[in-house]
């Protein structure tokens, strides 16, 4: 915990995404407030870190998830990511009281709606989509194969395609 010529030292927590003030004794009013409103692309990079973020929230929470939008499209395609943030699907029966008090507990921020939640992984968004578990594009989701991950994708994901 150096001071750097004067600067303050800031680190985001893992798994929180929550700026801390590593300088003793500096309190900061504007610490936890991270513009999150623009729409932003972000880079590859900040794509593939939140979707290790993402993949590690919900191994954790013991939940599977599907992918979906842009990214998804872009994981079948075999192309490089690019966006606006990640784009998740959670079917509805999946969400237990246990999965929820564990997502809270790692990321104690979020506001989890009947509808799901976002969550920013070093300030890309993570948006999760809580959608009927009987809906016929998640009701059986097929695989994708993404760097060394293999992740959920809506099935069929050509009809898929054309809802988004």
């Amino acid at each position: 915990m150096k001071k750097q010529r004067g600067k303050q030292i800031r680190k985001t927590l893992p798994l929180t995404d929550t700026p801390v003030s590593l300088t003793p004794g500096v309190e900061d009013s504007n610490i936890n407030t991270i513009p999150r409103t623009s729409p932003i692309q972000y880079s590859i990079d900040q794509l593939e870190s939140a979707l290790i973020d993402a993949d590690d929230l919900f191994a954790r929470a013991a939940i599977p998830y599907i992918m979906i939008g842009n990214i998804a499209k872009q994981m079948v395609n075999n192309e490089k990511l690019s966006g606006d943030g990640i784009d998740i699907a959670v079917r509805g029966n999946e969400v237990t009281g246990t999965a929820i008090s564990t997502i809270k507990t790692l990321q104690p921020e979020v506001e989890i709606t009947k509808d799901g939640f976002t969550y920013y992984w070093m300030e890309t968004p993570i948006r999760v989509h809580f959608v009927d578990s009987e809906d016929e594009f998640f009701k059986r989701p097929d695989k994708v194969w993404h760097n060394a991950w293999e992740y959920f994708i809506p099935n069929p994901f050509s009809e898929y395609l054309k809802t988004i």
